[in-house]
């Protein structure tokens, strides 16, 4: 339990992420699945997984993923930033609306391809 200012208790929600790679088949983009919040205290998690992806182009499976802070969009900007530069893509799997919703407000959604299906995500060049 944790308590806001003058001892009134507030719940605090769980603050896990699970970062699961998935196993990636050859020419198709690495696949992370995330499972929990993208905030500050997540980030570490985030980054090490991320940064550690290997393939040419990315999937992030958010559907796991109910809300980000302003640290989670400023890490998933420098992923974009990173693949960008390095001429990779990052697409954004099943994104939440209430997600989505961040992202737009942000005004970085733009940044990203959203998809509903692993299909529509680019394979890697050859």
């Amino acid at each position: 339990m944790t308590f806001l200012g003058r001892g009134v208790p507030c719940r605090v929600q769980d603050k896990r992420l699970v970062v699961d790679e998935l196993p990636q088949q050859a020419g198709q983009p690495n696949f992370l699945r995330l499972k929990g919040p993208v905030v500050l205290d997540t980030l570490p998690e985030f980054r090490a997984k991320v940064l550690s992806a290997r393939s040419h182009n990315l999937v992030l499976d958010m559907a796991g993923v109910p809300y980000m802070d302003s640290a989670g969009i400023g890490a998933l900007v420098m992923l974009y930033v990173r693949h960008q530069r390095d001429g990779r893509a990052i697409c954004l799997l099943g994104t939440t609306d209430r997600v989505h919703e961040v992202l737009k407000l942000a005004q970085v959604a733009q940044f990203f391809q959203f998809i509903s299906t692993l299909n529509e995500a680019e394979p890697n060049p050859a």
